[in-house]
C-alpha cells in the first residue's frame, strides 16, 4: 500500500493533528530527519570554505536573522514560564510522598500540561535547524558541536516525549531558560550591539551548567524508588529515553567544554605568544642594527 496524505486530513479538509502527532512520534520519522540533516550538513561542509551567498549581505537577511532569533527567544521564554508552574504544582502535591512527587510515575505531570509543552518543544528542534542553514549560507562550515547538538536534540526530545519520561522536564525547563537568553543575545548581535566578552562567556557557562546539573539529576531517576516499590522509570520506554539523554549529554558537554577553552582561553594564550614573538622580532632587529 502506497503512502497517502489523506490520513492527515479530515473529511472536511481540516488537518488531522492527531495523525500528524502520531507520525512525528515514530522512530522512522525522527531518525530519517536527523540522518538527512547530518548528511546535508556534511555535503555542504565538504564544499567549504566558499564565499557567502549574496543575499546574506542584504538588510532583508539581517532582518530575517533578527526575527528568527527573537522568535526563538520569546518561544523559549514562554515554554519556561509555562513549564515551571506545572512542575511546581507537582512537587507540592499533598497526596504524595516527596519521592513520589519527584518521580511522577503516574505521569500526572504530563497530563497537567507538560506533555503538550514537551511535544511543541520537540518540534521546535526541527525549526532550530535554520541556525545551521544561516551558518552555511554565510559560507562557513557547520562545526561538529552544531551538527551533533541539533541532531541529538531531535532524537532525545522525541524519546522523552514519546515515552513520557519524567526526567524530560529537566530538559524542557533548563534548555528553554538557557535558550531564552542565548537567542536574545543572538537577536541583539544581529543589530551589531557591542557585548562584553564576559557576557558571551557566561552564556557558554550556562550551557555547560545545564548539562551537568540536568544530566546528573536525570541519572538519579535510575536509582530513586518510591515507598510503594514502583520505579521512577516504570517502563522500558522511559528508561530508554533517559538513557539516550545521558548518552547524548556526555559527549555534548565535552564538546562545549572544548569550545569554551578554544573560544575564551586559548585566544588569550595566543595573544601573549603573538606579543612575545613581536618583542623578539623587535629585539632581533635592534641587535642586527648594532
Amino acid at each position: 500500500m502506497g503512502f497517502s496524505f489523506d490520513q492527515y486530513f479530515t473529511s472536511g479538509g481540516a488537518v488531522n493533528w492527531q495523525a500528524v502527532k502520531d507520525l512525528t512520534y515514530e522512530w522512522k520519522f525522527v531518525l530519517t530527519c536527523a540522518a538527512l540533516y547530518v548528511a546535508v550538513v556534511k555535503l555542504f561542509n565538504q564544499s567549504r570554505p566558499r564565499p557567502a551567498a549574496r543575499f546574506t549581505k542584504t538588510a532583508a537577511f539581517r532582518y530575517f536573522c533578527f526575527v528568527h532569533n527573537l522568535a526563538l527567544s520569546l518561544y523559549s521564554g514562554w515554554t519556561f514560564l509555562s513549564a515551571v508552574p506545572i512542575i511546581h504544582r507537582q512537587f507540592w502535591r499533598s497526596d504524595l510522598q516527596p519521592i513520589q512527587r519527584i518521580c511522577s510515575a503516574d505521569q500526572a505531570v504530563f497530563h497537567a500540561g507538560l506533555g503538550r509543552l514537551t511535544y511543541i518543544f520537540y518540534l521546535s528542534k526541527f525549526y532550530e535547524v535554520l541556525d545551521t542553514a544561516i551558518i552555511l549560507a554565510k559560507g562557513k562550515r557547520s562545526p561538529l558541536l552544531q551538527t551533533y547538538h541539533h541532531a541529538g536534540a531531535m532524537i532525545t526530545m522525541f524519546a522523552g516525549g514519546k515515552y513520557s519520561a519524567t526526567p524530560i522536564w529537566l530538559f524542557v525547563v533548563f534548555n528553554s531558560w538557557v535558550h531564552f537568553w542565548m537567542y536574545l543575545y543572538y537577536a541583539s548581535a544581529t543589530l551589531k550591539l557591542p557585548f562584553p566578552r564576559l557576557l558571551k562567556q557566561s552564556l557558554t557557562t550556562m550551557q555547560i551548567t545545564q548539562f551537568l546539573v540536568g544530566g546528573s539529576s536525570a541519572a538519579a531517576f535510575f536509582f530513586l524508588k518510591p515507598e510503594d516499590a514502583s520505579e521512577c522509570l516504570p517502563n522500558f520506554g522511559a528508561r530508554l529515553a533517559t538513557g539516550l539523554c545521558l548518552a547524548y549529554l556526555t559527549p555534548l558537554t565535552w564538546l562545549f567544554v572544548q569550545f569554551f577553552i578554544n573560544e575564551y582561553k586559548r585566544p588569550k594564550t595566543d595573544a601573549k605568544r603573538a606579543v612575545k614573538s613581536a618583542e623578539q622580532a623587535v629585539n632581533s632587529s635592534l641587535k642586527a642594527r648594532k
